[in-house]
């Protein structure tokens, strides 16, 4: 097994890829969106580093794990649902 840190700045959050190298299957764990708050644009630029680095190992992505949940931080950074007409109450703002 090979865990690898990555660093995501905007969000001061860290995601992981689990590879088993053996196997060569990997996880991509708390992986992160890039949003930018003024346009409502939602990137992946950070994602794909992480994805290109499984390819360059002949890693195959078979889960996307999500364990950490920080309600205001999920709402602005990793959320792109539309409202619906619906008005979300968020805890804290």
């Amino acid at each position: 097994m090979q865990v690898l840190p990555f660093y995501h700045q905007a969000t001061n959050s860290w995601s992981y890829l689990l590879a088993d190298e053996v196997n060569k299957v990997c996880a991509l764990i708390d992986p992160v969106l890039d949003f930018e708050p003024a346009s409502g644009a939602i990137q992946h630029d950070f994602v794909e580093v992480m994805l290109s680095r499984a390819a360059d190992q002949q890693w195959q992505v078979a889960w996307f794990l999500r364990l950490t949940f920080t309600p205001i931080i999920s709402r602005r950074r990793f959320c792109a649902w539309p409202d619906r007409g619906k008005n979300w109450d968020w805890p804290g703002g």
